[in-house]
């Protein structure tokens, strides 16, 4: 869940409010709900300062990557947290730290991750890939009927 968050479901803030709302001035609040996805109440203060923190942080990455060695050290902080980064090619690791980091930036600047987990997620899936060499074969090999040739429009 990330930062420090009291839960409750929403039945109990449904029923009584006042004390689930007060206790929002410490911490966020996570309401969890029977069969679909958690609801997170937050100050808008606190998410505002959060969102900032984010910014600042991803544009200090940003600017870092134009210090000689850190592009590497950066590799290398990344693979130790996304462990599957082993299985890619070594342009493919350089073609993914680029791209985290510029859609690092690029969510900073809107205030939205979204993107970044779609970018890790799908590099995880490459390199799912890579680490079956007999799913990579069997993906780089053409299917049965498919060399119909295709006139251009």
């Amino acid at each position: 869940m990330g930062m420090s968050a009291h839960v409750q479901t929403l039945t109990d803030f449904l029923r009584q409010p006042k004390p689930i709302l007060k206790k929002l001035a410490k911490e966020d609040v996570v309401l969890r709900r029977r069969g679909d996805v958690a609801l997170r109440l937050s100050l808008d203060t606190r998410a505002a300062a959060s969102s900032s923190g984010v910014e600042v942080a991803a544009s200090l990455l940003a600017d870092l990557v134009d210090v000689p060695q850190v592009p590497d050290s950066l590799a290398n902080l990344l693979a130790a947290r996304f462990p599957w980064m082993k299985f890619l090619t070594e342009d493919a690791r350089q073609e993914f730290v680029h791209e985290f980091i510029d859609t690092v930036r690029a969510c900073a600047s809107v205030g939205n991750s979204a993107a970044l987990d779609e970018v890790v997620h799908s590099w995880k899936s490459t390199a799912a890939v890579y680490s079956d060499p007999k799913l990579a074969a069997d993906l780089k090999r053409s299917l049965p009927g498919t060399h119909t040739k295709i006139s251009r429009p």
